[in-house]
């Protein structure tokens, strides 16, 4: 009698407990799927960083990381670069030091959110292993440029330089007698 009860008790128990593994590996799965992503995007646009995919993927880093120390230090200096008023100034040499130290803190920020999903990567591989074409960049400082002076003409700050072209005079036709 005895060992049917065991038999009655594995029944039941026996797929509640196979399910409850199942959506706890599922669960974990999914939370490691959902970092990794943020780990790839912010790899596969190191070098843009005013693409939406590295922006969302920076937006995202305190939802997933949130209880990963190192990440969310790394994460906090990059903002504050980010929110840096020296971006404001025209000086090109404070725009270069400004953007190498932005290259740094991204791949800082890679490296540290690689180890939380256990993967490791190279600090230079980080730091300059990214290709991207030298026409995305000049494209968008060239967007950057236009958006600048765009917005100096709406303020009143440079007018729209405007020059008077005439249809050329075609002669008069000679008549034949």
């Amino acid at each position: 009698m005895a060992s049917h009860w065991w038999d009655i008790a594995a029944i039941i128990i026996g797929p509640m407990a196979a399910v409850a593994i199942t959506l706890w590996y599922q669960n974990r799965d999914r939370r490691y799927q959902n970092r990794f992503d943020v780990f790839r995007s912010l790899a596969l646009w190191r070098r843009h960083g005013l693409s939406t995919e590295f922006v969302n993927a920076l937006n995202l880093i305190p939802v997933h990381f949130n209880r990963e120390a190192e990440v969310m230090k790394r994460r906090r200096s990059l903002m504050d670069l980010f929110n840096d008023p020296q971006w404001n100034v025209d000086d090109m040499a404070t725009r270069a030091r400004l953007l190498d130290r932005r290259e740094t803190l991204v791949a800082e920020l890679i490296r540290e959110i690689g180890a939380a999903v256990n993967v490791s990567i190279d600090d230079i591989e980080i730091l300059k292993g990214a290709y991207a074409p030298q026409i995305w960049a000049d494209q968008e400082e060239v967007t950057q440029r236009a958006r600048r002076a765009a917005l100096e003409i709406l303020e009143g700050g440079r007018s729209i330089p405007v020059q008077v072209v005439l249809p050329p005079q075609t002669p008069p036709a000679i008549e034949e007698n």
